[in-house]
C-alpha cells in the first residue's frame, strides 16, 4: 500500500505469489495449488514470527532492519539460487514440508483446526496437561483462528517455532508467560510446583 510505513500480511502475499510462479525450486508445487497455499501461508507465519514481536499484523520498515535473519537477505538468496534447497530461513521448503506434516498428523479430522487433545498428541505426548491448557488459555499469545477453543495453523506454527528453538526472545517470552502464572512478571516455586507435581505423576506412570 502507498505511503504505508509497514508491511501486512497481505502485502506479502503477492510476492509469495509471485514467486511460487518464477522460481524453478518451486516447479513441483504448480500442480498442487493447497501445498502452494500452504506453503505461502508458512513463509508468511514464519516472517512475522521475527518481526512482528507484538503480533499486530503489522511489520514496520524500521523492524526490518532491527532483526535477523534478514527477510530482504533471504529474498536476495532466492534469486541467487536455483535450487530451493540452498535456502534455509523462512523460504526453506524442507522446513515448511516438516511444519506441516506435523500439523496435518496432529489434526485428526483435519478440520484445519487443533483442539487440546490433538496438541497433547505432540512430540510423542511430550506436553503435560497443565501446559496444554495454559497455551489454550492464550496467555502466550492470543490465537488468531477465530474457533473458540481451536488452534489454527499460523497458531501452531509460532507455537513449533517456540518449542523448536527456545533461545530466541521470543520463545523465552513464550515459556515465561505459560510458567507465571499470576502474571505478575515473576516465576515463584508454586508455579513450578504446579507444572513439575503433574510431570512427575506421567513419568512414574510411565516407569521412568
Amino acid at each position: 500500500k502507498e505511503h504505508n510505513d509497514w508491511i501486512e500480511r497481505e502485502d506479502f502475499s503477492i510476492f509469495l505469489t509471485a514467486i511460487l510462479l518464477t522460481h524453478p525450486g518451486l516447479d513441483f508445487l504448480r500442480e498442487t495449488q493447497e501445498f502452494q497455499d500452504r506453503y505461502a501461508d508458512t513463509v508468511i507465519s514464519r516472517i512475522f514470527f521475527v518481526y512482528d514481536r507484538k503480533d499486530v499484523g503489522r511489520i514496520h520498515l524500521t523492524c526490518l532492519r532491527r532483526f535477523k535473519p534478514s527477510v530482504i537477505e533471504t529474498w536476495k538468496q532466492l534469486a541467487d539460487h536455483d535450487d530451493i534447497k540452498m535456502v534455509r530461513d523462512y523460504f526453506s521448503y524442507e522446513h515448511f514440508y516438516v511444519i506441516y506434516c506435523t500439523f496435518w498428523e496432529l489434526d485428526s479430522d483435519h478440520d484445519f483446526l487443533l483442539d487440546k487433545d490433538d496438541l497433547l498428541k505432540y512430540d510423542g505426548h511430550a506436553l503435560s496437561r497443565r501446559t496444554v491448557d495454559r497455551i489454550f488459555s492464550e496467555i502466550p499469545t492470543k490465537f488468531t483462528s477465530a474457533v473458540p477453543g481451536k488452534m489454527g495453523y499460523d497458531d501452531f506454527i509460532r507455537f513449533l517455532l517456540c518449542d523448536q528453538d527456545r533461545q530466541t526472545d521470543r520463545s523465552m517470552e513464550y515459556w515465561f508467560y505459560l510458567f507465571d502464572l499470576d502474571g505478575d512478571g515473576c516465576i515463584r516455586d508454586h508455579e513450578m510446583k504446579y507444572f513439575y507435581e503433574e510431570q512427575v505423576q506421567r513419568m512414574e506412570c510411565l516407569n521412568y
